[in-house]
C-alpha cells in the first residue's frame, strides 16, 4: 500500500477502494498546475466506489489558503474542509 499513499494513481483503480474512508473531500484551485492531476484523481477514487466531494476554486493558484489566509477564498475553503471534517 505504500505507493497508494504517494500516489494513487500508479496503481490500479481497484486498489483505491482499499483507503480507510467512505468519502474524500479533494480540493483543487483553478490556476494550480496540479489541479488536473487533483481532478484525475477524485475520478479514480469515485470509479472506485468511494464518495468524492470536489471543491475547485476560481481563480486561485497553488497554496493560496496559506499565502492569503485573510481572503475570502481561503475562508470559505477553510470552512468546507471544517465542515467535511465535522460530517
Amino acid at each position: 500500500m505504500g505507493k497508494l499513499r504517494i500516489n494513487p494513481l500508479v496503481e490500479k483503480p481497484s486498489r483505491l477502494a482499499e483507503l480507510g474512508c467512505l468519502k474524500i473531500l479533494v480540493c483543487v484551485a483553478e490556476k494550480d498546475e496540479l489541479r488536473n492531476l487533483g481532478i484525475c484523481y477524485a475520478e479514480a477514487v469515485e470509479k472506485s466506489g468511494k464518495s468524492v466531494e470536489v471543491n475547485d476554486v476560481e481563480g486561485e493558484g497553488h497554496c493560496f489558503q496559506i499565502l492569503n489566509p485573510e481572503s475570502d477564498k481561503a475562508k470559505n475553503l477553510i470552512n468546507c474542509i471544517a465542515n467535511f471534517i465535522k460530517l
